[in-house]
């Protein structure tokens, strides 16, 4: 994490692809859009499990109770990028 102009900046890494930034607070398909990198979606709002990623490595937040994260998915540190 680094800072600039006074906001935490993330570096988001997918295997085998492309590395962008993420601020503190942003969505991580938000960021990666901005960037120009594709991430798979759909509904844009957690309703549909589409951008489903596994996290490798590091931590990331919910910003927001999604009805296609469960128990399960936590085990298996499944998020959603939208």
């Amino acid at each position: 994490m680094t800072e600039v102009a006074g906001t935490a900046v993330h570096r988001v890494s997918i295997v085998g692809g492309d590395t962008f930034p993420v601020h503190h607070g942003e969505r991580i398909l938000t960021a990666a859009r901005r960037a120009g990198t594709w991430l798979p979606f759909e509904c844009g709002w957690g309703g549909c499990g589409t951008c489903k990623v596994t996290v490798v490595e590091g931590e990331t937040e919910l910003l927001f109770p999604a009805p296609s994260v469960d128990p399960r998915d936590a085990r298996r540190r499944r998020v959603l990028v939208c």
